[in-house]
């Protein structure tokens, strides 16, 4: 997966449109959902960041 696609994930759940995944449909599972994807998202986005400002 892309950068891109991680980021439109992300702002899907971030909007309350969240993908139907094969799990329990609690809250709580939810909640760890959207940090999770948050979590991926930001370091997917500081990593590619950082490889950019060393040139590579």
């Amino acid at each position: 997966m892309g950068t891109s696609a991680w980021t439109s994930l992300a702002l899907s759940f971030h909007l309350g449109g969240r993908p139907n995944l094969p799990i329990r449909n609690s809250s709580s599972t939810r909640h760890v959902l959207d940090v999770a994807i948050f979590a991926l998202t930001t370091f997917s986005v500081a990593f590619r960041k950082f490889k950019a400002a060393e040139g590579n």
